[in-house]
């Protein structure tokens, strides 16, 4: 990671210590991690993830902010990653994926198709001191707690300026990461795997589809603190009891048609999303606290995940 060009005159120039980025790209987009340092203890902060879907129509490489805001053959978008308020260590991990397709972000109508050659940027905005009452926007818009008076850069669109309610801290963007083009088949690091000495407590899991007592399953799900922990997409024990670590109270849910469940993050380290693998319902962001509810009105089985943390997986399954 380098600092970003808005803390030059703050003193902060070139690489930052200890800082590191990666990115792993595949034939369906890519996961990105950020091991952020130098954070300051108490600040929210946002990750920006930005995929410059076709690098060959910027002027150099890398892309620049003019050619990435303002050059639409760039076909380049701007999106949200993930957020938190830095601990007292002052080192915090982002982690995510982006995946091909349609690209949700500061532009309308933007498509990610080329995973291979895309230039991404990874940025991180620095929103000053957490607000409690505000947090929740401070770590999952980009305009979330910021003053009138922060410096935002005249090309960013009204959309962006627009993502959040404004406050009284002056936020800067603060690090950066950039990844330009490479060959289809390349990664720009080797696969970042979870740590296996996750010492989380394993929650008291409610039984899952199947056992003896899964029609006592009530139908609220607890997305977990802590439940943005990388870990391997297509782990054995993904739906298991036992998984470690924990991502939700509740793996695998069964209910009846017309049963309404109730999704809450409870996670006060991320921001997170109820997303159905077949498209078939999406909460949209959920900040720490937030609940959302879905009535399933018809039978199957549906997987969901977490938009940017897809090894966040889990099932409701729906017997007629």
């Amino acid at each position: 990671m380098n600092w970003h060009a808005q803390q030059t005159d703050l003193g902060n120039v070139g690489p930052v210590p200890q800082g590191t980025a990666s990115i792993e790209r595949t034939e369906d987009g890519f996961t990105y991690q950020v091991d952020a340092a130098l954070l300051v203890p108490g600040n929210a902060y946002t990750l920006w993830v930005v995929v410059v879907d076709q690098p060959g129509a910027c002027e150099g490489t890398p892309c620049a902010g003019p050619d990435i805001l303002l050059n639409e053959a760039t076909d380049s978008q701007v999106g949200y990653g993930t957020g938190l308020v830095a601990p007292d260590s002052g080192r915090a991990t982002f982690d995510g994926s982006v995946q091909i397709g349609e690209l949700d972000g500061w532009y309308a109508n933007r498509v990610f198709e080329n995973p291979g050659t895309a230039e991404i940027h990874l940025v991180l905005n620095d929103h000053g001191p957490d607000i409690p009452e505000m947090r929740a926007e401070m770590i999952s818009t980009y305009r979330g707690g910021c003053s009138d008076a922060s410096p935002f850069p005249p090309p960013f669109p009204e959309t962006a300026l627009a993502d959040g309610a404004s406050g009284p801290n002056t936020c800067r963007l603060y690090q950066t990461g950039v990844f330009a083009t490479r060959a289809p088949a390349a990664s720009s690091t080797a696969p970042v795997v979870a740590d296996p000495k996750d010492t989380r407590p394993t929650p008291d899991l409610a039984p899952t589809a199947g056992s003896a007592d899964a029609t006592a399953v009530p139908a609220t799900v607890s997305i977990l603190p802590d439940a943005g922990t990388r870990q391997e997409t297509d782990a054995p024990d993904e739906f298991a009891e036992t998984e470690r670590p924990p991502d939700y109270n509740i793996n695998v849910l069964q209910i009846e048609v017309g049963e309404t469940v109730t999704w809450t993050n409870d996670d006060p380290n991320g921001v997170h999303t109820v997303t159905a693998v077949d498209g078939s319902f999406d909460s949209g962001r959920l900040a720490h606290g937030e609940r959302w509810s879905h009535t399933f009105t018809e039978a199957g089985e549906f997987e969901y995940r977490c938009s940017p943390h897809p090894w966040m997986r889990a099932k409701v399954i729906v017997e007629a």
